[in-house]
């Protein structure tokens, strides 16, 4: 297998070329719609609970791994559930273009984002494309706000007495998802790869506070005008940065995949992002369930990767050290099907407090005794760090 290359330090424009884009490889569907649906039903600390655990857990990646050889170690141990999460990332990007970009610009929006995909795949300047696809979000976002139609006044139908049990929910799973998923994405490991100390962990703490948390707060401001609809001009400049955005995270994602298994998985990838795209319209109208449609259905389930199944992985094999056979298989199978019941009610029909069962059938999962003789592989199963 092709290892990603390991370089020397960066410095001065490299290290601000690596923080953009570490931001830009994170705004993804989660980061450009998730706060939406947060504010529209929790309010403001909704979009609170979201951003400071992403924050920190992305940017904390950086400093975690900062030893050499620790990074390319998590690759090599856990090389398929990395590759994994980089198929369920491309498939969720091809669904929210085909759903909510497609909805906000039409075709157009669908053929920017292959555009850019596949102009970012083959120029390889993923650094100096990045700052591009930063320039135009910041732009986007400069516009709107200059036409006061960002920031809108959204009022949540929440019932009073429930919120600070929903928003104990939202920041469970969200400490859980944002704390443990940054060490399976193959495009982190290759910053952190290609940069030393202490450029590295510069590069991870500026990205995710400067950059990153601007497309946050730009999410934030438009949060309003898409729940009520907002001008034709709007609605055009916010699919631009979805689509821009969402092109560079798919590209930058394939390019990854190839370097950490050049063989078949960007094949893997592309062949579920066909499938993806043509089950769209017939799924949706199928997902689709009173007081929410398809689109948002689908797009809650796709977060059950993301604060279920993947970080229920880290917490196992990284965390807790357990060895992957058919033990540990089992236990995360088992403790995934325990707590997927209380995600689905909490993601999708809510209240969000009934998450807080299953995050913590998967804390406890973690506690479960290795078989005797049972140990843990240093090499396959690398704690972070």
């Amino acid at each position: 297998m092709d290892r990603i290359e390991q370089r020397q330090p960066a410095v001065g424009l490299a290290v601000a070329g690596w923080a953009i884009f570490l931001a830009c490889s994170w705004t993804w569907c989660i980061g450009m719609y998730l706060p939406v649906l947060l504010v529209r039903d929790l309010g403001v600390w909704g979009w609170v609970i979201f951003a400071v655990p992403n924050i920190v857990g992305a940017a904390a990646m950086g400093w975690v791994l900062r030893r050499p050889g620790v990074s390319q170690r998590i690759v090599d141990g856990h090389r398929s559930a990395c590759l994994w999460f980089s198929v369920v990332t491309i498939a969720f990007h091809i669904f929210f273009v085909g759903w909510m970009v497609q909805r906000l610009l039409g075709g157009w929006g669908i053929g920017l984002f292959v555009a850019t995909a596949a102009l970012v795949y083959a120029l390889r300047r993923d650094l100096a494309v990045g700052v591009i696809v930063l320039t135009c979000s910041l732009m986007a976002m400069a516009f709107l706000l200059g036409r006061g139609e960002l920031f809108g006044s959204l009022t949540p139908p929440w019932q009073h007495w429930r919120l600070p049990a929903d928003l104990a929910g939202l920041a469970a799973v969200a400490c859980l998802g944002f704390l443990l998923c940054p060490y399976l994405d193959l495009t982190f490991h290759r910053a952190r790869q290609a940069t030393g100390e202490p450029a590295g962990s510069i590069a991870f703490a500026a990205g995710f506070v400067g950059p990153f948390l601007l497309m946050i707060l730009f999410t934030l401001g438009y949060a309003a005008l898409l729940e009520y609809g907002g001008s034709t001009v709007a609605s055009g400049v916010l699919g631009l940065h979805m689509a821009l955005q969402s092109g560079f995270t798919v590209a930058v994602h394939l390019r990854a995949m190839r370097q950490a298994s050049p063989a078949r998985w960007p094949w893997v990838a592309l062949a579920m992002a066909v499938v993806v795209a043509g089950l769209i319209p017939a799924v949706e109208r199928l997902a689709s369930m009173p007081g929410r449609p398809g689109g948002e259905v689908i797009y809650r389930c796709f977060m059950v990767f993301y604060g279920l199944v993947f970080p229920t992985y880290v917490w196992l094999f990284m965390v807790r050290r357990r060895p992957w056979d058919r033990a540990g298989a089992l236990l995360l199978g088992g403790a995934i099907a325990a707590a997927v019941p209380f995600y689905a009610m909490g993601f999708i029909f809510g209240p969000v407090v009934w998450i807080l069962p299953g995050v913590g059938i998967v804390l406890a999962a973690g506690l479960v005794r290795r078989p005797a003789g049972g140990t843990a592989s240093t090499k396959d199963a690398p704690r972070p760090g």
